[in-house]
């Protein structure tokens, strides 16, 4: 269970979390005017299990609730952001030839089918939504379409077709992390700071910078937990460049305490980015204090596995 210090912070949460149930009532509205069966799972009823489950969702929410817009309007930012990420999920997927997300369609199982119906219905939906806050002539559809591009091409160029030469750790960082993992969760805040106030903009222009850090953060944790899926798929990892420009020889020989040893060299940077994230966050007025950004990435980390693989880090690290 995750115990904040700062009471401030846990009302925050939990009335996001309140925030979601509504969103949730109002998608299942949306998806039961279609002919077929559409389903919706966001198990947001108990607070504990929908941070686990729904944690990023929860800290979009939190910061449109804790910038006090109209909570209609975060209504239906918040369905945004979930379209948003059904649609990533569901790119992830035809990929991963998977059928993970929130939405799924009754009977039909084959992932390249399901998924491109859900993408054209959320597509549908997002801009349905977006009508509705008044973009009129299209312009976040513009924008968001072109940030998806980004986060596209990101996630393009990361299948290789040959080992040699390997893209180096520096250019991953900057041409796919700072876009499949960074924009990812600045993409979550683009619709208001585009539609709202120009005060509100401003600050939560401010807001997305900082989560950009978070983002590059938990793309480094990601790239550690999937090297070896990775490695087989070939698609460029972090952790297979650095490894290899620091061991000098091809990774299908080293052993696992190499990359264990590498990545504990290389927390430091995954702890610098959350800690700085949390910091910019602090500053613009969000009530997360030092010990709250502890207890956040120390879940984030065991939600990950990290404390059944990596115990140490748990105790001496968080």
């Amino acid at each position: 269970m995750l115990e904040f210090t700062n009471l401030k912070l846990l009302k925050l949460l939990k009335i996001s979390n309140n925030i979601l149930q509504e969103i949730e009532l109002s998608l299942n509205e949306d998806l039961v005017k279609f002919n077929f069966k559409v389903d919706l799972s966001l198990d947001c009823k108990n607070f504990y299990k929908s941070m686990k489950k729904n944690f990023f969702t929860l800290l979009m929410i939190s910061i449109l609730q804790q910038e006090k817009i109209d909570r209609k309007r975060i209504i239906k930012y918040g369905k945004i952001i979930l379209f948003l990420g059904q649609i990533v999920t569901s790119v992830d997927n035809m990929l991963d030839k998977e059928n993970k997300g929130i939405i799924s369609i009754k009977g039909l199982e084959n992932p390249y089918v399901s998924n491109s119906l859900i993408m054209l219905l959320c597509e549908k939906l997002l801009t349905q939504t977006l009508n509705e806050l008044g973009d009129k002539d299209f312009l976040v559809n513009k924008k968001i379409t072109n940030f998806i591009y980004e986060i596209a091409y990101g996630e393009n160029i990361r299948t290789y077709e040959t080992i040699e030469p390997y893209m180096n750790s520096n250019d991953i960082i900057e041409r796919i992390h700072s876009n499949i993992g960074g924009k990812l969760l600045e993409l979550s805040l683009l619709a208001p700071m585009t539609l709202e106030s120009d005060q509100c903009k401003n600050k939560l222009k401010e807001y997305s910078a900082s989560l950009f850090y978070l983002g590059m953060a938990l793309q480094n944790l990601d790239d550690y937990y999937d090297i070896k899926e990775d490695f087989n798929n070939k698609k460029y990892n972090l952790y297979i460049a650095k490894l290899l420009e620091n061991y000098k020889f091809t990774y299908l020989y080293l052993e696992e305490k190499d990359i264990q040893s590498l990545f504990y060299r290389d927390l430091d940077s995954i702890f610098k980015n959350t800690y700085y994230s949390f910091k910019l966050l602090k500053e613009l007025g969000y009530p997360l204090e030092e010990k709250d950004g502890k207890k956040l990435l120390k879940k984030l980390f065991i939600l990950r596995g990290m404390k059944e693989e990596h115990p140490r880090v748990i105790e001496y690290y968080l």
